[in-house]
This record gives structure tokens, C-alpha cells and sequence, in this order.
């Protein structure tokens, strides 16, 4: 800490016009610095947001296929083609 109190009184001393615009260009790379960071924060907050919806989505994508393979089966179980005539009929269970 000393060597920091030695250059914070050096600088005072000599206060010119030069030392304030160092002094502003200091202050103005430091807001930067701190505006980028929250932009890193909210493109973190945004993939993890992208992540949760990818979630969603691959859990709709599995109940379309669970659906997809269920009416498959229900219409193998229950429909039979007759390719001859061409025209679908409705087996009974007998």
C-alpha cells in the first residue's frame, strides 16, 4: 500500500490538465471494462436459458416419438391394406 499512497500523492501534486485526461482515460477504460463484463454475464445467462429450451425440446421431440411409434403399432394391429382392391378395411377381432 505504501507505494500505491506514494503515486496517489505524486499525481496530486502535480494536478495538470495531462494527469486529468490520463486520469479520465483511466476511469473511462475501467467502465468499459465493467460494461463487458456484464455483457459476458448476460451471454452466459443466455446459453444457459438456450440449454434449458434444448431440454424441452428434445423431451417434446421423444413424447412425438413415443406417439409416432404408438400409432404405428395401433395401425398395425388394426388396419390391413388390401393391396388387391386397394382400399383399407378395419380387422375385426375374431
Amino acid at each position: 500500500m505504501y507505494i500505491m499512497e506514494t503515486v496517489f500523492l505524486a499525481i496530486i501534486s502535480q494536478l495538470n490538465s495531462s494527469v486529468l485526461v490520463l486520469l479520465a482515460i483511466l476511469l473511462l477504460a475501467l467502465w468499459v471494462t465493467y460494461k463487458m463484463g456484464s455483457v459476458v454475464t448476460y451471454f452466459k445467462e443466455t446459453k444457459s436459458e438456450n440449454r434449458r429450451t434444448d431440454l424441452k425440446i428434445d423431451d417434446i421431440r421423444d413424447t412425438l416419438s413415443s406417439v409416432k411409434a404408438t400409432t404405428d403399432l395401433l395401425y398395425q394391429a388394426h388396419i390391413h391394406t388390401d393391396r388387391k382392391r386397394g382400399r383399407t378395411t378395419i380387422l375385426n377381432n375374431e
